[in-house]
């Protein structure tokens, strides 16, 4: 067995040097809006991921560094890794959820701003 992971990082130091140095005033209102909220569903969703991220690794540690058969478990320490893997598969459900209305931000960003 393979278990593998990663976190997709996106890049917001526009946004952030944006904020901080007061140009988003010179922009109208329903501009910096549309990027406020591309920004913010960005954000939710890397916070999404590493949580995820901690939860996979809780979840799936009893199988890390095993050879060919699974993990010897007691039927409580079954259940107990039963629960960790409904989190995280409700954590996954979630970083979805935010994926999808990223997607949707982005589509309905770049149609009012075809150039």
């Amino acid at each position: 067995m393979s278990i593998g992971s990663g976190i997709q990082t996106i890049d917001d130091v526009s946004w952030r040097t944006a904020q901080s140095t007061t140009a988003l005033s010179y922009m109208p209102y329903a501009r910096a809006e549309e990027y406020a909220n591309i920004y913010t569903t960005q954000t939710e969703l890397y916070n999404a991921e590493q949580q995820a991220a901690r939860d996979a690794i809780l979840s799936l540690a009893p199988f890390m560094n095993m050879e060919e058969k699974g993990p010897d478990l007691t039927e409580a320490q079954a259940s107990d890794m039963k629960q960790k893997i409904e989190v995280l598969q409700g954590q996954l459900t979630l970083v979805e959820s935010f994926m999808n209305t990223l997607d949707r931000e982005y589509k309905k960003f770049l149609t009012a701003h075809p150039d």
